[in-house]
């Protein structure tokens, strides 16, 4: 995870970007794309490369397209990511953040899908290597959510969740 995000860091600075993650890079594309009152839509494509003990090689990439209508301020987006490994894990998300209707109700949600073959040697550092158990974890999740914009500040909605895990020997 440590490297990952190393490696992340690492090629956004190369290309002379701030290295913003989450909630930043909402604040900062809001002031980029939307904060002019333009409506420009835009989008960002970043690769990743990484190497961990339990993963071997991976990569993988992540973006987004951000998006304004009808001279607002309020940026859409609608992020995700997708990596593979040379151990064929794979891990999938998407996470959408939508305003209609004129900016009064807000969509956002994510769909998120992994498969993730690996080993268990059991407790401890005593542990012999022939306890070794190969498991397989996937999972889906997936959350809706539609909120009403009140009074510019306030959100006010529901939302609809979904989630599976499971482990395969």
């Amino acid at each position: 995870m440590s490297i990952r995000c190393i490696i992340l860091v690492g090629v956004l600075m190369c290309l002379g970007a701030k290295p913003v993650t989450g909630q930043a890079l909402d604040i900062f594309l809001a002031d980029t794309v939307g904060g002019n009152g333009l409506g420009r839509n835009t989008g960002i494509i970043v690769p990743a490369f990484f190497y961990q003990e339990e993963t071997s090689f991976g990569g993988g990439v992540g973006g987004g397209y951000y998006f304004t209508r009808h001279r607002v301020n309020k940026v859409s987006n609608i992020q995700g990511m997708a990596i593979y490994t040379a151990k064929h894990q794979y891990k999938v998300s998407v996470l959408p953040k939508i305003y209609v209707r004129d900016h009064e109700v807000y969509y956002s949600g994510h769909l998120r899908w992994s498969h993730y073959p690996d080993k268990f040697f059991g407790v401890g550092r005593n542990t012999h290597d022939t306890l070794e158990e190969n498991f397989t974890s996937r999972g889906f999740s997936m959350l809706i959510q539609r909120q009403r914009v009140l009074f510019d500040v306030l959100m006010v909605g529901v939302q609809v969740a979904a989630d599976y895990s499971g482990r395969a020997l």
